[in-house]
């Protein structure tokens, strides 16, 4: 929204005496008539020589106010029109707008609220001509505060604003009946928020550019539940997915599907273990069936295919090809001829000749530099920005998993009647400990939460030893999983909270803070390749102030944001290159210095990482190149 500018301002006193000539009446405490030398025409009331009370000015413009006058100012009620076509009709004081009124400019804005010397200030309601319509606070002309906006399509939104955008918390209403409730900047959703769809489906997490981005939960109109990081809308990356028919999968994602290393557990009890494709069971893996059957080998296209072993519920055994799900029995045995005698292979290289190029004519043009990404581990590290590293994964969010794979958190109490009976869980030395839903019980009856220290091994395999609170992991403990992750540090309400010690099965490392099971605060995050971020998290990503140290010794120091460069900050290359500048999506963006090994510097803007825009190159010798 733009800013509105300066209604209409104060007129100059006007007086019946000096430079002024009163046509007829009485001008000095009266009802008369009265001109100006500069042409304005007053006709109404006056009071010891001033217009006081009720009346009527002409400007020499056409410019025309009927109201109330005090000392020879607009002062209480009145209409302004201008000769442009806009009419204010209000309250005046001291020859400025002030009060309650409405304002219509020839464009079609269409203002009715408070005002304050001159300008929209407090509540309103503003139609634009192009069809919006917004009620709510004004500041000083602008639309700030609480308010809702009206778009020309039917669509609203109601919440924040700040300098005239949707900024802050709010609730969007969409043409197709979806809702949305959560963070904006501008018309965007950014940061947290929750996206109920018109046909029943919804996304609870982060938001980036108006896309599913960052940690979040999206259930689908069947039932499908979709849990994990999502990346442009998509899930990517490690996750789980259970279907309304009770199949859940937990493992990796790309494009919002199975992808990599994953496992599937169906609604019949049959569980597949291996590598995934575009949704589907592709590569190496194994089935085990409901009927104790299993299968290790080749999948293709969710069929068994290639080379496998499959062990029946009946106890036989099949070992060799499948094709299209089924085993493929081999043909009787022939006899194995004799072998031919190998044949000598020579192997001979051509040379390899390059020729020189011939000499330019005239200078060699300067090649414009790509400023690029380090990779971890590059052969020959160029001049490079965006940050090729591993993605930081997210700790669990809930460290205690009960057989549904639902977790608990608060008052251990107030889930009890509607669990299975308590199973008892392994322990070593004191009370035998039962669970019942992810939560520990001292008791079978599952009716006194278990709060002391104990080691047990959770419903999962995972073993934790520690404090427990109320049932629930809380206070100081070491929870080994089974996917060979291990923390150590502190807990709450059965979630990883407070500082500690995160090591991965890959040999990743985090030291730091968390929150609610998510990496939170300062920390530093260690990769396998000796790559290391040192700064501040938010939501398990690189947010705030950090440094990040590249496997090559490339070296970034500033501003992160959902874990890319974004703002202001330094990469220091390798091969001595150096980027002093403004950063966005990992590249460099707007205004910088590019200093190169050899002592050429490049001074100016930069967008997408490459030079863009004005611009100085100063090389050693002292020749500069403007553009």
């Amino acid at each position: 929204m733009r800013r509105i500018g300066a209604v209409l301002l104060a007129l100059l006193l006007l007086q019946s005496t000096g430079h002024a000539a009163c046509e007829s009446g009485d001008c000095k405490n009266g009802t008369g008539r009265l001109t100006s030398s500069d042409g304005r025409v007053y006709e109404g009331q006056f009071r010891n020589g001033y217009l006081w009370g009720t009346g009527t000015l002409t400007s020499p413009d056409g410019t025309v106010y009927k109201g109330q006058f005090v000392n020879g100012r607009f002062h209480g009620e009145g209409v302004l029109v201008g000769t442009d076509g806009r009419r204010y009709t209000g309250g005046f004081r001291d020859g400025v707008i002030h009060g309650r009124g409405r304002l219509i400019t020839p464009d079609g804005l269409d203002y009715t609220g408070e005002f304050e010397l001159g300008r929209f200030s407090g509540k309103g309601t503003l139609f634009y001509p192009d069809g919006r319509e917004y009620a709510g606070d004004f500041r000083s002309n602008v639309v700030e505060g609480k308010g809702k906006l009206t778009y020309a399509d039917g669509s609203t939104f109601e919440g924040d604003f700040v300098n005239g955008r949707p900024m802050g918390e709010g609730v969007r209403r969409y043409l197709d009946g979806s809702r949305y409730t959560g963070r904006f900047v501008g018309d965007r959703r950014e940061g947290q928020g929750t996206l109920e769809h018109a046909d029943g489906s919804r996304y609870e997490g982060a938001f980036a550019a108006d896309l599913y981005n960052g940690p979040g939960t999206l259930t689908s109109a069947d039932g499908t539940v979709s849990t994990g990081t999502f990346k442009a809308g998509l899930l990517t990356g490690e996750g789980t997915l259970t279907r309304a028919d009770g199949a859940r999968y937990a493992g990796g994602f790309a494009g919002g599907q199975p992808e990599g290393k994953g496992t599937m557990r169906y609604a019949d009890g049959s569980v597949y273990e291996g590598s995934w494709v575009a949704g589907k069971r592709e590569g190496k893996g194994r089935m085990t069936y409901a009927d104790g059957g299993r299968y290790d080998g080749e999948f293709v296209a969710d069929r068994r295919e290639g080379k496998g072993r499959w062990k029946r519920g009946d106890g036989t055994v099949f070992s060799g090809a499948f094709a299209g799900d089924n085993p493929v029995e081999p043909p009787p045995a022939k006899p194995v001829p004799a072998p031919e005698p190998p044949a000598e292979v020579a192997a001979a290289a051509a040379p390899v000749v390059e020729e020189s190029l011939p000499p330019s004519a005239g200078p060699a043009p300067e090649p414009e530099p790509v400023v690029t990404a380090p990779a971890p581990e590059p052969a020959d590290p160029a001049p490079q920005v965006t940050a090729t590293r591993p993605e930081p994964q997210a700790a669990p969010a809930q460290a205690t998993k009960a057989v549904d794979d639902e977790t608990v958190a608060g008052d251990a109490t107030t889930n009890a009647a509607a669990e299975p009976a308590a199973q008892p869980a392994q322990q070593s030395g004191g009370t035998e400990l039962y669970s019942r839903g992810g939560v520990h019980y001292s008791d079978a009856a599952a009716s006194t939460p278990f709060t002391g220290k104990a080691l047990n091994t959770l419903e999962d395999g995972s073993t934790y030893k520690g404090s427990y609170a109320k049932g629930l992991m809380d206070g100081r403990g070491d929870l080994q999983l089974t996917s060979g992750d291990r923390y150590i540090g502190a807990f709450r309400k059965g979630e990883l909270h407070g500082r500690g010690v995160y090591t991965y099965q890959d040999g990743r490392r985090y030291d730091g803070s968390f929150q609610d099971g998510r990496k939170h605060g300062p920390g530093t995050y260690t990769y396998p390749d000796g790559s290391r971020y040192t700064g501040v998290f938010k939501d398990d990503l690189f947010h705030g102030q950090g440094v990040y140290l590249f496997a090559d010794g490339s070296r970034y120091e500033g501003e992160f944001r959902a874990g890319l460069f974004a703002g202001q900050g330094v990469l220091s290359y390798a091969d001595g290159n150096k980027y002093v500048g403004s950063f966005k999506d990992d590249l460099p963006d707007g205004q910088g210095t590019l200093t190169a090994a050899d002592g050429s510097v490049y001074k100016g803007s930069f967008k997408g990482g490459r030079r863009n825009g004005n611009g100085r190159i100063t090389y050693p010798g002292g020749r500069t190149v403007q553009g």
